[in-house]
């Protein structure tokens, strides 16, 4: 596995949600980028998949998230919260397993 060259803010269990349920119709890649919708605020994340891709209607546990504007969502989110994945829509939903920042 390569060296992160990034500092995560929190690890999640993600799951995206299956193309005939609304999810999306490609699999996310390391690096993806979408608003993390947060109770009723959206914050811009980036998700690491350094080991592959994650495909609609699948799951992956662990995930490290970054966020673009750690401060303002640090408050608002504690281990066991959720919180969904948006891109012009929900396609998917996440679990904070573990709160780094």
């Amino acid at each position: 596995m390569t060296k992160q060259k990034f500092s995560p803010d929190i690890y999640a269990n993600i799951k995206l949600y299956p193309s005939s349920e609304g999810g999306k119709t490609q699999p996310i890649n390391d690096g993806f980028g979408c608003p993390a919708k947060v109770g009723e605020d959206f914050f811009d994340c980036r998700i690491y998949l350094e080991d592959g891709s994650v495909q609609p209607g699948a799951s992956r546990k662990n995930t490290p998230i970054k966020f673009l504007s750690p401060e303002l969502v640090k408050p608002l989110l504690k281990t066991g919260d959720s919180f969904f994945l948006w891109e012009s829509k929900i396609f998917g939903e996440a679990v904070v397993a573990e709160i780094l920042f």
